[in-house]
């Protein structure tokens, strides 16, 4: 089974289960979300992901980031710190060094990890 947190409209098919963004954020979903076993868990990286519970939950799951990497904003950054934790200093000195390097960095740690999972 795979869990889909967005708040797209999309329809995934009956072999993902999705939650919304806000639902996420929500403490009451966290026993669900770990009493499951997820092959992968998508996770929208956007303005409106809450921080913080990415990394409470990243123990428990195969968490695959989905975003738009043209349009990366210090929010989304440190959300990616969260996901990406071992390389967050690297994409922090990245995103403020040189964008265009920062962008193949994650591009190619987000391939990483849906190529393991």
């Amino acid at each position: 089974m795979i869990l889909r947190v967005t708040n797209s409209d999309v329809d995934y098919g009956s072999e993902t289960y999705k939650i919304s963004l806000m639902d996420f954020g929500c403490k009451e979903y966290h026993p669900f979300i770990a009493s499951n076993k997820w092959e992968k868990v998508y996770i929208d990286i956007t303005e409106d992901t809450p921080k913080g519970i990415i990394r409470q939950v990243i123990p428990m799951l195969p968490i695959c980031p989905v975003l738009d990497t043209d349009n990366i904003s210090k929010r989304m950054l440190f959300l990616l710190c969260e996901v990406f934790n071992d390389e967050a200093y690297e994409l922090v000195s990245l995103y403020t060094t040189d964008f265009s390097k920062f962008k193949e960095r994650v591009i190619n740690l987000i391939k990483e990890r849906n190529a393991n999972i």
